[in-house]
């Protein structure tokens, strides 16, 4: 059958003339470079926000030089980026936003239950989620707040989040390099800026 299907193929082809193929061609192109065009446009004019990217897990855990520092059931893991253009108020929405975010599973299995409603969760610093590649294939980070700068406002981040569930938030070690071993559930991932 497949056999059968290949030769059909080769018929259709051998219809289409040297002309059409040209045209093809230069429209791929086109489209390609239009794409890349686009997506260039997109990072120099994009300004960044702090940023989440949402895992809805079944256990996650952080570790550094072979030490696991955090572990959670399940739950949500936030990798949090946060943009030099942050300010405290962007970690308090984005606290807000995150504990009423509906993605956890309610009884009927549909995404009905937020962190309010129970649920674990780990909280890690990503500076490369503000990574910029208007400039070519190297990801610039430009966008990210410094380090310095930066590590104030996740604690704002996760003080804010602590409160608003009334329960402990985990974390990594912020600015080091870890490694995160999760199982996504669903998978369910989503982006949320702030």
């Amino acid at each position: 059958m497949a056999k059968t299907a290949v030769t059909r193929m080769d018929a259709k082809m051998r219809k289409i003339s040297t002309g059409q193929t040209n045209t093809i061609a230069r429209t791929l192109l086109r489209v390609k470079d239009t794409t890349e065009d686009a997506c260039n446009q997109y990072f120099a004019n994009h300004v960044p926000y702090m940023v989440c990217v949402v895992q809805r897990v079944q256990y996650a855990a952080v570790s550094v030089g072979g030490s696991e520092v955090a572990r959670i059931g399940p739950g949500l893991l936030l990798l949090v980026g946060i943009a030099k253009t942050d300010v405290p108020d962007s970690a308090m929405k984005l606290a807000e936003c995150l504990s009423k975010l509906r993605v956890l599973e309610d009884a009927e299995g549909r995404m009905g239950r937020s962190l309010l409603d129970g649920g674990e969760v780990l909280a890690v610093s990503q500076f490369t989620l503000l990574a910029d590649f208007s400039k070519g294939n190297r990801p610039s980070f430009h966008h990210a707040m410094a380090s310095e700068a930066a590590r104030p406002l996740f604690d704002s981040f996760v003080a804010a989040l602590t409160t608003k569930l009334g329960r402990s938030v985990m974390t990594g070690i912020f600015g080091a390099t870890m490694c995160v071993d999760l199982a996504n559930d669903g998978p369910a991932t989503f982006v949320v800026e702030a």
